[in-house]
């Protein structure tokens, strides 16, 4: 048999900065809901050990151990503990994306937001991501880099598995959702939700607590301003950002995105 001869090339990839952490706290958090929010950035979040829900966007997602929750830039998301629970994971963050994570976000756009890997595969993403942890208390970074590659490989070979998102929506708050995803610039205020869907206020916030853990005024502001920080990042005016994500106050949207994210909207766009 004659002897075959192969050429690896490695993918030009320019710089990119990898921003992680590891929760590994053992005792239980109290049920709780944490704010909805969204990044400039690729979000991974693995959960090692407990339960969580997570919202996001108009979808939920129900986490258990071992499942891996990908959340695209400015994508609205937040974790929703229901009941008293461990609470371990990995949550890493991409600035900016890279060609290694390119094929996640493509597929993950189309296949939804939750990959739960054969139980296997878990455990392998999961040692995978502790071995990342010890090699950077070991300032090892050849090793670091290393892991990464092949945690995001392993997560890449699982899309597709545990797509699904809880169907225990009421189908009134899908619609809800849908409207919002749609049609968010052209709400001016949660009458205009009530008035079309020919429901009370007190009934679409017991809606959005009971399901989503939040309000529909902090939901659809969110959706807002999201929005305008994509135009931002685009090169467009402040003013252009403020009308285009549907607000008619220009100061005011200034003083929301500061109380929001720290920064005026000016300052994020030179950014």
């Amino acid at each position: 048999m004659l002897n075959a001869r192969y050429t690896l090339r490695v993918p030009k990839a320019d710089a990119f900065e990898l921003k992680y952490y590891y929760s590994k706290e053992d005792e239980p958090f109290e049920a709780r809901t944490f704010p909805p929010h969204i990044h400039d950035v690729p979000e991974i979040y693995i959960l090692e050990e407990g339960t969580a829900c997570f919202a996001v966007e108009n979808r939920l997602y129900r986490l258990k151990a071992g499942d891996i929750l990908i959340t695209a830039p400015n994508e609205m998301h937040n974790c929703i503990l229901t009941e008293k629970t461990v609470h371990k994971h990995f949550c890493l963050w991409f600035e900016p994306s890279c060609f290694l994570l390119d094929a996640i976000l493509q597929n993950c756009g189309s296949e939804g937001n939750l990959i739960s890997p054969p139980q296997e595969t878990k455990k392998k993403i999961l040692s995978l991501c502790k071995e990342l942890y010890r090699a950077t208390e070991e300032k090892k970074h050849r090793r670091e880099y290393a892991l990464l590659c092949q945690i995001l490989c392993e997560i890449e070979e699982s899309i597709g598995t545990g797509k699904e998102s809880d169907t225990n929506l009421p189908p009134i708050l899908t619609e809800i959702l849908q409207e919002i995803a749609v049609n968010f610039s052209k709400i001016e205020s949660l009458n205009d939700l009530t008035e079309k869907f020919y429901i009370s206020p007190s009934t679409l916030g017991r809606l959005f607590r009971t399901h989503l853990h939040t309000s529909p005024k902090s939901y659809l502001e969110t959706k807002k301003l999201a929005y305008s920080r994509i135009l931002l990042r685009e090169g467009r005016s402040v003013t252009e950002a403020c009308t285009g994500a549907g607000y008619s106050d220009v100061s005011g949207y200034i003083r929301l995105f500061r109380r929001r994210f720290g920064v005026t909207p000016g300052e994020y766009r030179k950014k």
